[in-house]
């Protein structure tokens, strides 16, 4: 009978290395992104997780929006929306008071405006 013989190598299990697979175009999910200005300068502010004010969503992305109270009385954080307006809530009761007439011309309180996917 003859014996086997091992080496360190043969007893080694190999691991299979299998490359990612890449999902097809129309798979990707497209990324929202709202557009908003401010004193003259522009933010884009992608769409988050969860649901969030227009403020802290632009700040976790390191937009900083001038803001004051972030209650809806001072209105130092009024923006125009330029793209993705469909992704804010209905303008709360404090934003109409505030914005009145400004509303329809895509004004909005960053600090009450809600960003939400629904």
């Amino acid at each position: 009978m003859s014996e086997k013989k091992f080496t360190v190598g043969s007893l080694i299990q190999q691991q299979r290395v299998t490359a990612p697979i890449e999902k097809p175009l129309s798979e990707e999910k497209e990324e929202k992104v709202l557009t908003v200005s401010q004193q003259g300068k522009t933010y884009l502010i992608k769409m988050p997780a969860e649901k969030k004010t227009l403020l802290e969503a632009a700040f976790e992305q390191n937009q900083l929006l001038d803001y004051k109270c972030q209650k809806g009385t001072c209105g130092r954080c009024e923006v125009h929306v330029t793209t993705g307006n469909d992704l804010l809530s209905q303008p709360t009761e404090k934003e109409r008071e505030k914005l009145a007439e400004a509303l329809s011309s895509q004004k909005r309180l960053a600090c009450q405006a809600v960003v939400s996917s629904n």
